[in-house]
């Protein structure tokens, strides 16, 4: 274990526990310290065996992985140390025998498979599933996975089989970051340290590069003033070990969502056109973690910030036409719901003067009165009619919470259907 790993084992409380599940997943997007919190458990109890899997195991690699981890446990009866892996696709009495010789009363070996993500073979899978579904009283298991394996999870939830720990429970706290930031040198203050968690939501492997790009800082406040998704370092990982694993369509889809943060169900449909957008963000969620539903009845969703921030930069810096026109999709539909602040700042972004005049002329005296303006970043043009020109702002402002329940057109504000 590195030096600098902040203990957590309370992560694995629920797991550890008399008359616990017997079958652990911990899922959870690249980076989020899955294989470190596993260590780290192992670390602290009874031997455990551990198979690291990987994209060349078939059936047969798998099961000799398997055995011979379990092997070197010493509670490994006779029995099992003289297993052999299956002959082959027709040796259909395998999995009977392995069960029959971990079917054994005492202290159950746990069983480490970390990495079942990278599982392509079809038969391989299978077997995994066979093992889980049909799991020895002798053996317990606990998976890791950048997302849910298709192992009838359903089914084990179901019937109170499967103990889970999953991405929200994984993120650093801020008094876990607190002791990320000491352990590695860093003098934090209070605020700094809760802004570095925030802004990185807890991600090991942001607040990672973070700290070490901090060593190298000025200071603490003018790094987190400037740290986003496209510092080169966090946007080489969130490429590599991210985004290149998702297909092109969620990548395309979590880009055209990223110039807004949150992210109401209603303005996805919007943005990406697709009707079943609500949908597609329920099913990132509950299978990449990659974004999180915020509390309340509004459906909306947050994407990791780090990721978000980069997607954002990579769009208006690469397709600002399309960047251009998204914002003034946004702009309009929070304008149908009455939502200045969102709508002036996506205007402003969108860097669309007559839309922006139109809005300060729908606006701008209720946002005078209510001195809302100053929330938006800089003062709004003091006459009416068509500003000279609109520099774009750094960052979108902050968005008021809002009933997503209006129409989708209203008004002049409407899009015209196609035809």
């Amino acid at each position: 274990m590195p030096p600098d790993v902040v203990a957590r084992p309370e992560l694995f409380a629920g797991f550890d526990v008399p008359d616990a599940p017997g079958i652990g997943l911990v899922s959870a997007p690249a980076g989020y310290g899955k294989t470190l919190a596993l260590a780290g458990r192992a670390a602290g109890h009874a031997p455990t065996a551990w198979v690291s899997l990987d994209r060349h195991d078939d059936a047969r690699l798998l099961w000799a992985a398997i055995l011979a981890a379990l092997a070197r446990d010493p509670r490994a009866g006779a029995e099992v140390r003289d297993l052999a892996p299956p002959r082959g696709a027709d040796d259909r009495d395998f999995l009977a025998r392995f069960c029959d010789a971990l079917d054994v009363p005492d202290a159950p070996i746990t069983l480490v498979l970390d990495d079942v993500h990278e599982v392509v073979d079809a038969t391989a899978m299978g077997e995994l599933r066979s093992l889980v579904l049909y799991r020895p009283r002798g053996l317990r298991l606990l998976l890791s996975s950048r997302f849910d394996p298709p192992l009838s999870l359903p089914r084990l939830r179901l019937e109170g089989r499967l103990w889970e720990l999953r991405a929200d429970r994984l993120a650093f706290s801020p008094a876990e970051t607190a002791v990320l930031t000491e352990r590695a040198g860093l003098t934090l203050s209070a605020d700094e340290t809760r802004r570095l968690q925030r802004r990185t939501g807890g991600w090991a492997a942001g607040l990672r590069l973070a700290v070490q790009a901090m060593r190298n800082a000025e200071s603490p406040e003018a790094f987190l003033a400037a740290f986003s998704g496209d510092d080169r370092s966090v946007a080489d990982y969130l490429v590599g070990e991210v985004l290149d694993t998702l297909p092109s369509d969620t990548r395309e889809f979590l880009t055209v969502a990223s110039i807004t943060d949150p992210l109401p169900g209603a303005l996805a449909v919007e943005l990406t056109g697709r009707e079943d957008a609500v949908e597609v963000l329920e099913r990132l969620e509950r299978e990449t973690s990659l974004l999180e539903e915020l509390a309340g009845d509004q459906h909306e969703y947050r994407i990791l910030e780090l990721l978000r921030t980069y997607l954002d930069a990579e769009l208006h810096r690469r397709r600002p036409v399309l960047a251009a026109e998204l914002h003034g999709r946004a702009a309009r539909w929070w304008a149908c719901r009455e939502a200045p602040v969102a709508a002036l700042g996506h205007a402003g972004r969108g860097d669309d003067p007559a839309l922006l005049a139109d809005l300060l002329d729908r606006f701008a005296l209720r946002l005078a009165l209510t001195g809302n303006h100053a929330r938006c970043g800089r003062p709004w043009p003091r006459r009416r009619g068509r500003p000279a020109g609109v520099r774009r702002g750094p960052r979108p402002p902050p968005w008021e919470p809002r009933s997503s329940s209006t129409p989708r057109t209203c008004g002049r504000w409407a899009r015209p259907s196609p035809t």
